[in-house]
């Protein structure tokens, strides 16, 4: 196959033929785009005649305006055996709108008095304008498990980094997060 065949005419535009890309070119405009929203980001794909995409990602600012924190604890299941409480698949999340951290874990508490962090992990983040690695778990006691990741970030063109962390702590039936 090759760009003479009229079923390939849109490999004219493969780089190997000397022709940019159309989603590479100025000026042109997709023939189709889909878009895709999750709780923290917009993606959207425009598709160019010639068969190239161009893909974009975004915060999703609108579904981060309508959350009713900027950190917590969701999605917990929640039971009781005797005098032991056991929440399980929980997830905790700091989520500052350009950097999100966050990891689910399991607690429980025996006689309102023993808070525990019984499993933890796996994380989850995003970030907007920088990056995070080295992602490592600490657990402080019993009742606090820290995820800490090294923040690198450019500021002012200058590059910049330091340790970013969030922590999920638990005391009798509650469960919150901190962070940095």
């Amino acid at each position: 196959m090759d760009g003479h065949d009229p079923k390939c005419a849109n490999l004219r535009a493969l780089p190997e033929h000397g022709y940019a890309w159309d989603s590479f070119t100025p000026g042109k405009q997709p023939i189709a785009a889909t878009q895709r929203k999750t709780l923290y980001s917009v993606e959207t794909v425009k598709t160019y005649e010639d068969g190239s995409i161009a893909v974009s990602t975004v915060p999703n600012f609108e579904a981060l305006a309508d959350a009713p924190q900027t950190r917590g604890i969701t999605g917990c299941q929640y039971r009781q055996s005797g005098s032991t409480r056991y929440w399980k698949n929980c997830d905790g999340t700091v989520n500052l709108a350009v950097i999100s951290m966050g990891f689910n874990f399991n607690y429980q508490n025996v006689n309102h008095s023993n808070p525990k962090i019984t499993h933890y992990g796996p994380y989850h983040h995003h970030i907007i304008g920088g990056a995070l690695s080295n992602f490592r778990f600490d657990r402080i006691s019993n009742s606090q498990v820290r995820l800490s990741a090294d923040l690198d970030v450019a500021f002012r063109g200058f590059p910049a980094g330091w340790t970013a962390w969030m922590q999920v702590n638990v005391t009798g039936d509650n469960a919150w997060t901190s962070n940095n």
